[in-house]
């Protein structure tokens, strides 16, 4: 049968003609020995303590002169307290990334490198669900939040979908603690901003160049953690929850001869090594919203760099006050399993607003609230025990949706005798942004941008004329929603994303120049150096009347350096 065919195939004139200008090709057939690699040994828990972490500060540490560096993730543990009451403290979605304002690499006090916390967010969930997964699950991505019946009940048959390894823990007067490991994501590394195909060209010999060190600025405690009242009150926190961390590196340790030729071929005494990497700068700036709804906004970008890409976020600026409010609405409880009969906020299946913060409307948690009391008729005595299970069950919390916000037009009068709090969160009221009306859980609160818009001199560079333009088409780096991971998979449309401000972890607008990826070669730039009067207009809808919202923009740009092979110090370019 094979003979038939192949003397076939031979009949063939136009596979006559293409072999005998080119021949056939028997390459993947021929056995050829690939060639070994050197002689190495990965070391990967180099660690080194970094003093004096603490929320809104800096902290620093050097860089072991172990090896050539390949990895760096900061180990990061959150210790606090719940004062009297328990209560579940609301943790920053992207945790990670949320503890840290910025880090930089420094060479004797110089800045090399700097990643900001949107951009390491951004840069991790690039990466894609398949590898950035453990990231995210080390990063401490999106713990679950909910009132403390719904995560740590302890009554005999009670809702206790993470008990007893659930992250955030609420007992009160006891101290907790939440380990954060953060990937430490720069350019000379890949899938940061290095070609993956060579993946060891970029990266640092510590034993050869001075040394480096790590600078931490941590974020203000509110942006990463918050509670449900202030320092030392019941349900708040004890005192200031307070940090420890770590610096974890990996090093390839190279056999000395090996190292020396390695040396010897990227080093030269009569001119230094050059390296083209990337780095990020930073605009913000803010507003206050004069209407509700949408609004326009223009930043001025005064940068001279050779930009290979920019990312676009939007936040509310919210007071620890105003996280505190949603932090005591996330508590409002949603289960009580053991309820018989409804006559108290303690007995009630759940409060009369409960899980509002999720979405879910005034009427469903208050006919929930009065069910078991409508069908007991008062009293704590059903004809059918097993009818009386049910009815029990029915107090089980609605599903999950973990997205909580105070949303931007509500309308929840909170009240001790329903909901256990007295608060008015209607958006009408004169003291809605004070109460926290229009505020997002840390990390996820991301606002919409329907609109973005890159000009010079009046001059049209860039324009998205809606949201889903900007976020799926314009962000290409973000290949095919890449940034999705299991907990998303089930994305109708772009709402199933957001929470009830059009909030989102995920709505981090990217305008891109470069051809790719990659920061080791300048293909694909947008040079603003010679471009005058540069300015990006964004529009952000679901705004609240009278809060402050901040526009942060971030360049990333093609960055050089230099390392002098008489004594390995590094210097960094300053053309653009």
């Amino acid at each position: 049968m094979a003979e038939i065919a192949l003397l076939s195939n031979q009949s063939s004139s136009l596979y006559a003609s293409s072999k005998s200008s080119g021949g056939s090709d028997t390459s993947s057939y021929i056995y050829d020995m690939k060639q070994s690699g050197i002689n190495k040994f990965t070391e990967k828990f180099i660690r080194t303590p970094i003093n004096n972490a603490a929320f809104g500060s800096n902290a620093q540490c050097e860089i072991p002169a172990f090896g050539i560096l390949r990895q760096m993730v900061l180990k990061t543990t959150i210790t606090y307290n719940i004062k009297t009451t328990a209560q579940t403290p609301i943790f920053a979605k992207a945790l990670f990334a949320e503890l840290i304002d910025q880090v930089s690499i420094k060479n004797s006090s110089r800045e090399l490198q700097v990643v900001y916390g949107d951009c390491l967010k951004y840069l991790v969930y690039n990466l894609g669900a398949e590898k950035s997964k453990k990231w995210k699950i080390l990063g401490k991505d999106d713990m679950l939040v909910g009132d403390v019946n719904m995560l740590t009940n302890t009554a005999a048959n009670a809702y206790t979908p993470r008990r007893p390894s659930a992250d955030i823990k609420t007992a009160a007067d006891t101290d907790h603690t939440i380990d954060v490991y953060t990937i430490l994501p720069f350019s000379m590394f890949p899938d940061f901003g290095s070609d993956k195909h060579t993946p060891f060209k970029n990266l640092l010999n510590t034993r050869f160049c001075e040394r480096l060190s790590i600078d931490v600025k941590y974020n203000p405690r509110s942006k990463a953690m918050s509670a449900s009242a202030g320092i030392n009150a019941a349900t708040g926190f004890t005192s200031e929850p307070t940090l420890t961390s770590e610096l974890i590196c990996c090093f390839d340790v190279i056999q000395d001869k090996e190292l020396a030729s390695i040396e010897a071929a990227n080093y030269s005494l009569s001119q230094p090594l050059a390296l083209v990497l990337g780095n990020w700068n930073k605009t913000r700036s803010t507003f206050v919203a004069s209407a509700a709804g949408d609004q326009d906004f223009e930043v001025q970008l005064f940068n001279t760099d050779l930009a290979h890409s920019m990312l676009i976020t939007c936040k509310k600026v919210n007071s620890d006050t105003q996280l505190q409010n949603l932090g005591k609405a996330v508590n409002i409880p949603s289960c009580n399993i053991a309820a018989t009969h409804a006559d108290a906020i303690g007995t009630n299946m759940c409060a009369a607003h409960a899980q509002f913060t999720e979405g879910y409307g005034t009427a469903v948690s208050a006919n929930r609230n009065t069910l078991n009391h409508t069908l007991a008729g008062g009293g704590d005595n059903l004809a059918n025990a097993s009818i009386q299970m049910l009815v029990r069950a029915l107090g089980l919390p609605m599903p999950v949706t973990n997205k909580h916000c105070i949303p931007h037009d509500c309308d929840v009068q909170l009240s001790a005798a329903n909901d256990g709090i007295d608060l008015d969160l209607r958006a009408s009221q004169a003291t809605a942004v004070a109460n926290g009306v229009g505020v997002s859980r840390q990390g996820a609160d991301h606002q919409t941008i329907s609109e973005i818009t890159l000009t010079s001199a009046g001059r049209e560079l860039y324009k998205a004329n809606n949201h889903l333009e900007a976020l799926y088409l314009g962000n290409s780096e973000m290949k095919g929603c890449c940034w999705f991971d299991d907990t998303n998979h089930r994305v109708g449309e772009d709402a199933d994303l957001q929470d009830q401000n059009g909030a989102s972890p995920y709505n981090m607008y990217l305008i891109k120049f470069g051809d790719d990826d990659n920061l080791d070669a300048i293909r694909g730039m947008l040079s603003l150096k010679n471009l005058n009067s540069v300015k990006l207009a964004v529009k952000v809808p679901n705004c609240v009347s009278g809060a402050t919202y901040e526009v942060n923009v971030y360049v990333r740009k093609y960055s050089a350096i230099s390392i002098e092979a008489s004594s390995g110090r590094i210097s960094t370019a300053v053309s653009t």
